[in-house]
C-alpha cells in the first residue's frame, strides 16, 4: 500500500510539472509575440539597435518607429521579471532569444514593388491615419494587402491581452 501511495504521488507530481511547464511555455510564447510586435532588432546596425513600433489605434499599421539602443530597451523594463523567464528581465530575455524579430534596417516602402526589393528590411509604411476610413476604391485592398507587414495574429493579442496588460502599461506609461 505504501508503494502504491508513493507511485500515485510521483504520478501527481509528474502531471503537475507537465502542467507548470506547459504554462511557462505559453507565457514565454506570449511574451515573445508581444515583444516581437512592438520591437525589432536591426542587424545592419550591429544588432545593438532596436526599433520600437507604435501603431494606429485599432490597427496593425505602423504609425511611428523609434530607434533606440539595446541598453535603452533594457531601461524600459528595469525590474520586470517573470518566473516564466527563469527570473531574467523581459528585455534581456528577448534580446537573447533566437526567435526575436530581426530586420536589416528600417525602410519606408509605400508600394508592393519596393517591398519585394527589400524583403529583409522593416517596412514602416503604415499608410495615413485616415486610411480605412474613406470609401474603398477598386484594387485598393489588394495593394494594401501586398504591403502588409503585420507580425502577430490580432485575434490572439486581443484574446490574451489580460495576461500581458502589465507589460503594455509599462511600455506606454
Amino acid at each position: 500500500e505504501l508503494d502504491d501511495a508513493g507511485r500515485a504521488e510521483r504520478a501527481i507530481r509528474r502531471r503537475l510539472q507537465k502542467e507548470l511547464d506547459r504554462c511557462r511555455d505559453t507565457y514565454r510564447r506570449l511574451y515573445l509575440d508581444l515583444m516581437n510586435h512592438f520591437f525589432c532588432v536591426l542587424t545592419a546596425m550591429g544588432g545593438n539597435t532596436v526599433a520600437q513600433l507604435q501603431y494606429y489605434a485599432g490597427t496593425t499599421r505602423v504609425a511611428e518607429c523609434t530607434p533606440m539602443t539595446a541598453m535603452n530597451l533594457q531601461h524600459l523594463f528595469p525590474g520586470w521579471t517573470s518566473q516564466a523567464l527563469d527570473g531574467a528581465s523581459l528585455s534581456h530575455w528577448w534580446l537573447k532569444h533566437r526567435e526575436r524579430r530581426e530586420r536589416e534596417r528600417i525602410g519606408f516602402y509605400p508600394n508592393a514593388e519596393l517591398v519585394r526589393r527589400h524583403p529583409r528590411d522593416l517596412n514602416t509604411y503604415g499608410g495615413l491615419p485616415y486610411d480605412g476610413l474613406l470609401p474603398k476604391t477598386a484594387g485598393y485592398e489588394d495593394e494594401v494587402a501586398g504591403l502588409s507587414h503585420t507580425y502577430v495574429d490580432k485575434e490572439k493579442i486581443v484574446v490574451e491581452m489580460t495576461l500581458v496588460q502589465p507589460v503594455l502599461d509599462h511600455i506606454f506609461n
